[in-house]
């Protein structure tokens, strides 16, 4: 997809994420498939309804799905906040379904049990910082990181991944 295409698509996430996070009370009583549709629903005004859920790409049904001119796909994983050990199997899954046409993605993680957001953020940052396959990593904004990954040790292409976090705890 084009760059200004994901750049929008970005755009529309974190201001569906911000909602529910100026709205905590009401959304922190869905699960992730709730929370997933939610963005789909933002998603959806602008792209027509083009994007789906449960898609199946590769091997596995991702979360998120927008098709362009039936050819190149946005694709994002949705998780809910369990401890870092999740984010980096929440890379590989999303990596899971990605094609040689899936260049840009998300993942998207919502904090529904952590009072300090803070340390979580930084656990997240800690963590792409490390990662041997993140190429690239640029802190967007203070609960969001554009990276760029290595799709696996061999490849040369690279894959960009929004990893963006909301918080929705009520606790």
């Amino acid at each position: 997809i084009a760059t200004v295409d994901y750049e929008n698509i970005r755009r529309i996430i974190n201001l569906s994420g911000l909602s529910m996070e100026k709205t905590a009370r009401t959304f922190s009583k869905l699960n992730e498939e709730e929370l997933r549709d939610v963005i789909i629903s933002s998603l959806n005004t602008h792209y027509k309804g083009l994007a789906s859920a449960e898609a199946f790409r590769k091997k596995g049904k991702t979360d998120i799905y927008i098709l362009f001119e039936n050819k190149a796909a946005y694709i994002a994983e949705c998780k809910i906040w369990h401890g870092e050990k999740n984010v980096q199997e929440a890379i590989d899954q999303l990596f899971s379904y990605i094609t040689w046409r899936d260049l840009k993605t998300s993942l998207i993680i919502f904090n529904k049990e952590n009072k300090d957001f803070d340390k979580l953020v930084k656990v997240i940052g800690d963590h792409l910082s490390k990662n041997p396959m993140c190429q690239k990593n640029i802190a967007v904004n203070h609960n969001e990181w554009l990276c760029e990954f290595k799709k696996d040790a061999d490849s040369t292409s690279h894959i960009m991944v929004q990893v963006v976090v909301f918080d929705i705890c009520t606790k």
